[in-house]
């Protein structure tokens, strides 16, 4: 059986690690769509993995594989290229990427691609993701995909309701928690590094949630903690601009602060395990560390950051808003007593996430028979 895997990449951890997570549970061949956006999916990292390449090139509103047809089969054998028609299971794990705040252009993409797995017969499944709000032609095109998909997961209540709120018939929709939680990492874990805080910035708390001062608070949080003999560390967990906003923090802090840059999302989660507390912007660095029981203070810039709370039982790790994230909040989690019972809890919270992540995977491996 061929599966295909969307709306994942390497250049985002989280993003990774779904693929990652869906290739460890499922038993089949795998393939993806390859995309130039912002080095996602270079070549050298899918082919390592052991994914094949589909035929589907889509540009501006475009198959560009399309010419992939007047190829005789020998040839795109040769060169590793999956046909649309071989594929018996598309698995969407794009995260967050359907809702009016990212326009219009993914929504017609994916709806296009749904369009081709009705024509060979191909199971379209949403792995569970945010979804929504939607309004106008966002919300016509939503429907219709959500309608004509095989399976569609939710990751949280809200997202159920912004679907349902479009016309989406609620027996169509399943809740299940985001499924990273199943991917393990033993870096890091034998080596706790007593005292210490991880920092994850995402630039996406200034464009999408508008905290005009992400980075002076951040940067305030730091030397503050330095002064009561607490020192931190930075991740950088998506790309070029979280990479530019962790120097930008490093730059203004009054001391030295070591910038962590990991290869792959398996060693980001192995990292982030060995701290006693992190502070993330990172929706999936926000995971990694939850469902390794290490206590994580998340700022939020969309609704799935407070449900991802709710799921590990840990809600006053939410900062809905950035005013709210003060030295002495954060030392409160760093106290013995704390730190022994957040980390029981969200061990305890990680097992019944996880448990709910082998069911949805047992509904998709039931598919492959």
């Amino acid at each position: 059986m061929l599966i295909e895997i969307r709306g994942t990449g390497f250049k985002n951890k989280g993003a990774e690690l779904m693929l990652r997570t869906i290739m460890e549970n499922m038993s089949a061949e795998f393939c993806l769509e390859p995309s130039r956006r912002e080095g996602s999916q270079p070549y050298e990292n899918y082919a390592k993995l052991g994914l094949y390449p589909t035929s589907r090139i889509y540009r501006r509103g475009f198959n560009f594989g399309f010419f992939w047809k007047f190829f005789p089969r020998v040839i795109k054998q040769l060169y590793g290229i999956k046909d649309l028609r071989d594929v018996s299971i598309v698995l969407d794990a794009s995260g967050y990427s359907y809702s009016d705040s990212w326009g219009s252009s993914r929504l017609k993409e994916l709806r296009d691609r749904i369009r081709s797995c009705r024509k060979y017969g191909t199971k379209f499944i949403f792995m569970p993701q945010a979804f929504g709000a939607f309004s106008g032609d966002n919300a016509e095109i939503m429907k219709w995909c959500v309608d004509n998909s095989f399976l569609t997961f939710c990751r949280d209540s809200q997202s159920a309701v912004e679907l349902g709120a479009i016309g989406v018939d609620p027996k169509k929709i399943i809740i299940s928690p985001d499924f990273t939680a199943l991917i393990s990492s033993s870096k890091g874990q034998s080596e706790l590094d007593n005292g210490r805080i991880l920092v994850v910035p995402n630039y996406r708390m200034i464009d999408k949630g508008g905290f005009s001062d992400y980075v002076d608070r951040l940067v305030l949080l730091i030397n503050k903690l330095a002064i009561k003999g607490v020192a931190c560390d930075l991740m950088v967990h998506e790309g070029k601009r979280d990479e530019e906003l962790a120097n930008q923090i490093a730059s203004a802090c009054n001391h030295n602060v070591e910038i962590i840059c990991p290869t792959n999302g398996i060693d980001a989660k192995g990292v982030i395990s060995k701290y006693q507390l992190v502070v993330s912007g990172r929706y999936h660095a926000s995971i990694s560390a939850l469902s390794s029981g290490v206590p994580c203070l998340s700022t939020s810039w969309s609704h799935k950051y407070k449900y991802m709370h709710s799921d590990f039982g840990f809600p006053e790790g939410l900062i809905e808003k950035i005013d709210d994230l003060d030295d002495k909040y954060v030392l409160n989690f760093l106290s013995p007593e704390s730190q022994s019972d957040v980390r029981k809890k969200l061990l305890l919270a990680s097992k019944r996430v996880a448990n709910k992540n082998h069911e949805l995977f047992s509904i998709l491996r039931g598919l492959e028979q």
